[in-house]
């Protein structure tokens, strides 16, 4: 009887901590691969639309990423980058560890970015100069 009930207590002892710990582990899903659309800095988000090869359908996804406090952000060599230097216009894959909200454009958290340093969208220069609304109509 005592060594049971000193199993008992050990395994409590155990299983205790790990079963009232707060750390969740990360679930990190891919999210969109496109151009960035749109940048706000201050608001630290990003808009980023799919490109035609990877839209599905007769509607491009689209998502705006806020950048979570453990985002990784790298360049096309997989150097760390700033969130200033990412560029409208610029090629981008995301991934996310939140749900997206179900808008359109539909909005998550940013835990990942990886920017093509080469590679721009053939508009780049026109993007962000008119509302989100008035250059995708569908």
């Amino acid at each position: 009887m005592k060594k049971v009930i000193s199993f008992l207590t050990l395994s409590a002892f155990v299983l205790l901590p790990t079963g009232c710990s707060n750390d969740q582990p990360i679930h990190e899903r891919k999210g969109l691969t496109g151009y960035v659309i749109e940048a706000d800095y201050q608001k630290k988000q990003l808009l980023v639309a799919e490109s035609d090869q990877t839209k599905l359908g007769e509607k491009y996804g689209a998502e705006w990423y806020s950048l979570n406090d453990n985002a990784i952000l790298l360049d096309s060599r997989n150097n760390p980058a700033l969130f200033t230097d990412i560029e409208v216009g610029s090629k981008a894959e995301t991934w996310a560890t939140l749900l997206s909200m179900e808008s359109y454009p539909s909005q998550t958290d940013l835990s990942k970015l990886v920017i093509a340093d080469d590679v721009k969208h053939p508009h780049s220069s026109m993007l962000q100069k008119r509302p989100f609304k008035m250059l995708y109509t569908f």
